[in-house]
């Protein structure tokens, strides 16, 4: 099957009010990382990551980083996860599917259908546990970093072949305001404001962004004449900072996001000649065939995320305790294959939703020493009910019937079901020692310890007792075939991390690393149902890569 991708030019209009400026020049030294720290790429100052939970400048760090500065992002006119991905090396993704699905590749590591990304997703400290989470606009971003290469011993499972930790705007000392909006292809507007300032001068602070982009979509149906691509996402932030003390900061955080769009805009190679495998291969990334669906498909998604941080500084260090809240709902369905104009290809309905608590606490010494260390704990409890729901109904009608099957009587009955619950609990220890053998070498040594146990309930599977035409279908298995059916798995790794860094003069940074990842496993359906749509395999093992590194990196080499 091939997708159709359209590819749009935006015209951009930008405006700023107010005082305050978003920048910082690199400290004497290195300092603990901190949630009021704010940098810029601007001429003259040095970018600030804080990816390795501490403030360092970027030429001092022994990684491959690529960062984008709040200028930086504004200039590139980065609005969303792809404009940064496709503007960084060796990463690249694909938007397909439905409004979630982005599927991150980093140096060859694709993410699969219905899996966790290969990469950690970082906001504000707050790992994501969802697979659907990145994907939407980003709103009062400050700085984005890119890691490469196994970042587990910071970041835990999944953080198989990098990281991506987003930050975004802190309040300002004085009230300002920032505004965009843009216009492109598909007849797509967008617009973004941001308001931040002091509520309790050098006490209180908030930050107040939001967005709308809606867009009319590229390609029309041939059949129906009405657009399959529809998009439509209005989302919204609010950051407060609280100060009670010298001592001690505090940040709260919520997000909402509500995306309206369609999903499975698929062209079947068995229905067009030209687009079947021959000589030469036909480029999957342009399909000429025009879409032929019969039925309107919709997509509805939200995301939630509620983060709360607090800092305690003292002489002998900083302890941070960090904490979240996460949920994602995703319900997408379309015409089903071979997405013909006919009636006997049937729909297909999916539901994702996953919800997670999730918490970090850590101590990290003062920077201003020879030896440095960071040692922490983190708890993760995750529910996805479902982790997948999949039906298929019968195409008797020209559309799906908009709620959560089964459609037992009326138009579009659904005549195959599963249903997936998956609940996870996982917990790590951690800690990295940094040594600074002399002024121009620098040791690192590090680890973390995952366990994670997962349970997954079949809570529906099977098929119903009509076919995709509503006749009575033979054989007639049950709605729930193996309804209840619990399998469990654990799975746990440590993950190690050696590097040795030399700095012989400012502009250079030569180090070798050493480092293994982990991503977690898992189950899917079984086989033994008799439902097309479960065929799949009982069980995902594990992936435990190592790399081993030596790289150069001259001064800001990896800023974009």
């Amino acid at each position: 099957m091939i997708k159709q991708l359209g590819v749009a030019t935006t015209a951009i209009a930008a405006a700023s009010i107010g005082t305050n400026a978003v920048a910082q020049t690199a400290p004497s030294g290195s300092s603990q990382s901190s949630p009021q720290a704010e940098t810029s790429g601007g001429t003259g100052n040095e970018i600030i990551v804080t990816a390795t939970r501490r403030d360092e400048r970027l030429q001092d760090v022994p990684a491959s980083i690529t960062a984008f500065t709040a200028a930086q992002l504004e200039r590139s006119n980065i609005t969303r996860p792809i404009d940064f991905i496709n503007a960084t090396p060796n990463l690249s993704a694909v938007e397909a599917n439905n409004a979630g699905d982005l599927r991150i590749t980093v140096r060859g590591d694709a993410q699969a259908l219905n899996t966790d990304a290969p990469v950690a997703v970082v906001i504000d400290g707050v790992v994501l546990t969802g697979a659907t989470g990145l994907n939407k606009d980003l709103l009062d971003v400050r700085q984005i970093e890119v890691l490469k290469g196994p970042q587990g011993y910071l970041y835990g499972r999944n953080a198989v072949s990098g990281a991506i930790n987003i930050t975004t705007m802190a309040p300002g000392d004085t009230f300002s305001g920032r505004a965009r909006v843009g216009y492109g292809n598909g007849d797509t507007a967008y617009a973004q404001f941001g308001v931040s300032g002091p509520l309790v001068p050098k006490r209180l602070g908030v930050s107040v962004a939001g967005g709308i982009r809606d867009g009319r979509g590229y390609y029309r149906s041939v059949t129906t004449n009405k657009f399959v691509d529809p998009y439509n996402e209005k989302s919204g932030r609010i950051r407060l900072d609280w100060t009670p003390s010298e001592a001690i900061r505090v940040q709260a955080s919520a997000f909402y996001s509500k995306i309206e769009g369609a999903a499975t805009n698929y062209l079947s190679q068995s229905l067009f000649p030209g687009l079947q495998t021959s000589s030469p291969i036909v480029d999957a990334d342009f399909a000429r065939a025009p879409f032929v669906s019969n039925i309107d498909n919709f997509n509805h998604k939200t995301d939630q995320l509620y983060t709360l941080r607090a800092d305690y500084d003292a002489d002998w260090g900083r302890i941070t305790s960090v904490s979240s809240y996460e949920r994602q709902q995703n319900i997408f369905a379309s015409d089903g294959y071979p997405y013909s104009a006919g009636s006997g290809d049937g729909t297909q309905y999916n539901q994702r939703q996953h919800s997670a608590k999730t918490t970090e606490l850590r101590f990290t010494s003062p920077s201003a020493r020879a030896l440095r260390y960071i040692f922490g704990a983190y708890y993760a409890d995750i529910s996805e009910t479902p982790f997948l729901l999949a039906a298929v109904g019968a195409d008797d009608a020209g559309f799906i019937v908009d709620r959560s099957p089964p459609v037992l009587a009326g138009p579009n009955r659904t005549t195959g079901l599963s249903v997936d619950n998956v609940f996870a609990k996982a917990w790590a220890v951690f800690g990295n020692i940094d040594w600074d053998i002399t002024d121009q070498l620098t040791l690192t040594l590090a680890g973390r310890y995952d366990h994670e146990r997962k349970r997954a309930v079949d809570v529906a599977f099977g098929s119903s007792a009509v076919d995709l035409d509503g006749n009575p279908a033979t054989p007639n298995p049950p709605f729930s075939a193996t309804a209840g059916q619990v399998r469990r798995d654990t799975f746990k790794q440590f993950q190690p991390k050696v590097s040795l860094a030399w700095q012989p003069q400012d502009a250079i940074n030569l180090y070798a690393t050493y480092a293994k990842g982990f991503k977690a496993g898992g189950s899917t359906l079984p086989r033994r149902s008799p439902s097309p749509v479960a065929q799949l395999q009982t069980s995902m093992r594990p992936r435990k890569p190592t790399i081993l590194r030596w790289a150069p990196r001259p001064s800001g080499s990896t800023a974009r």
